[in-house]
């Protein structure tokens, strides 16, 4: 083969050749879930999917019990507005009533980090809790006395009766080791309940929970998934359309479940109405890696009713 032949078959495989494609930019959406006018329920969402997962009445738990075979938090439910107090004591006979409650009494903390857990690290003490089990509109659930007895790779066991008396319970609480916790109401003979969908198959919460902003309040805003994954503000004066992944990953994230809250939005007392803060960004890293920028743009429905939290995502 001459080299002017040899030239030309060159020129042709090159002509050939697979070009590079620039990667698309990934559609924004704009996404909406009702929680309804007064809150009632806890809506569990896929930021991969783009769709609401499951959802509960956030009235319809007491505690979760960490799902882990080495986990032993116990968590309270703080859509209820509960507390819990370590009475120091072991004979449930000998609680009978709330005196001291006020002065020992603790609140589950909105960061949702197991080493600051309202009920603390239970094991080998075999103390009774006293537990107020919260209130909603329609009044109090009243208190329950508690004892946790024992936590192995399978389950818990734990006995409960009302503060007025009545049968001591004994329940055992199997783990799931496909959800964070195991979720359990206290009504009548205590029985386990379905509340959060498997860990990896949802991003972000949207709930009601308290908190103490110096006083013990109830806020309604959105509280990130346990399992790997974390949620961060992004500073001050920095643009939605700026956000890109290398933006992303040098973010400081913690495993705060708050880190996104309530505060994107406030009430304006003239007028009363919710103002949201499109200016407040989160970025969200999810457990498969993934990074969102989210922020919110409304929180009414087309009807004007509140609890209808509005926002707009993009996967970077």
């Amino acid at each position: 083969m001459n080299k002017f032949l040899f030239l030309l078959l060159l020129t042709g495989l090159s002509a050939c050749a697979t070009k590079e494609l620039p990667i698309p930019k990934r559609a924004e959406s704009t996404n909406q879930v009702s929680l309804g006018i007064d809150y009632n329920d806890q809506v569990y969402y896929s930021l991969a999917e783009g769709k609401e997962v499951s959802r509960n009445e956030r009235t319809s738990w007491d505690l979760a019990f960490e799902s882990s075979a080495d986990g032993y938090h116990i968590y309270l439910n703080s859509a209820k507005f509960m507390y819990v107090w370590n009475t120091g004591q072991t004979n449930m006979e000998e609680v009978t009533d709330t005196i001291g409650f006020g002065a020992g009494k603790k609140m589950e903390p909105s960061g949702g980090l197991p080493d600051s857990a309202a009920i603390g690290d239970w094991r080998n003490l075999n103390n009774v809790y006293l537990i107020d089990r919260g209130v909603t509109a329609a009044g109090s659930f009243g208190f329950v006395k508690v004892q946790f007895l024992q936590v192995t790779e399978e389950h818990y066991t734990l006995v409960f009766q009302d503060l007025s008396g009545g049968e001591i319970h004994q329940l055992t609480v199997n783990k799931d080791e496909l959800a964070n916790s195991t979720f359990v109401s206290l009504n009548e003979a205590g029985y386990p309940i379905t509340v959060e969908p498997p860990k990896d198959k949802w991003d972000i919460c949207f709930t009601q929970y308290s908190v103490e902003i110096p006083i013990p309040y109830m806020v309604t805003g959105v509280l990130t998934n346990r399992y790997q994954t974390s949620a961060c503000l992004v500073p001050e004066g920095t643009t939605f359309e700026e956000i890109d992944l290398a933006f992303a990953q040098q973010l400081e994230f913690n495993g705060r479940m708050d880190n996104i809250g309530y505060d994107w939005k406030v009430f304006d007392l003239e007028a009363n109405t919710y103002v949201v803060d499109v200016n407040k960004i989160y970025v969200v890293k999810t457990s498969e890696g993934f990074y969102y920028k989210i922020h919110f743009v409304d929180f009414y429905n087309e009807l004007g009713e509140k609890g209808n939290p509005k926002w707009q995502a993009q996967r970077l």
